[in-house]
């Protein structure tokens, strides 16, 4: 009975590892597929030139009005699981934490949920990033 105990214990320690990354990748095709209805939505258009920009994790999730205004996108396309970011501006889900970028000015990538007034409207018409990685987690992302 004991070795039996012994055996499970492990694999069960296996499934939850999984699990976590199986949760992380489901949220980051959520967290895409949001991204991509909140640009459609055109509720944040920096530069008026009609081409809307990918948002932050609180303006996603309505915690927060789209950056320059103060409209908030209805319906939301993110949970309110994601309004509340940590120290470190990273929303934390089991096992994981995640972090959202958009081009700076500057050509590098910027916390949108940290820095705001850094991003670049034309590059975040274009691209953004979202960074899993593990609840101990601290760097952002890869400079160029």
């Amino acid at each position: 009975m004991l070795l039996v105990g012994a055996i499970a214990v492990p694999n069960m320690r296996g499934a939850c590892v999984n699990w976590n990354d199986v949760s992380a990748y489901w949220t980051l095709t959520t967290v895409a597929r949001s991204q991509d209805e909140f640009r459609r939505s055109g509720v944040l258009d920096l530069d008026g030139d009609g081409r809307a920009e990918f948002g932050s994790f609180r303006e996603l999730s309505g915690a927060a009005p789209a950056r320059g205004g103060d409209r908030v996108l209805r319906p939301l396309v993110l949970s309110g699981a994601f309004r509340t970011l940590d120290a470190g501006d990273a929303v934390v889900r089991p096992g994981y934490r995640f972090r959202m970028y958009v081009p700076a000015r500057d050509g590098s990538w910027v916390a949108v949920d940290a820095e705001p007034g850094d991003a670049s409207a034309d590059g975040a018409e274009r691209a953004f990033l979202c960074y899993a990685g593990p609840n101990d987690w601290v760097t952002g992302p890869p400079q160029h």
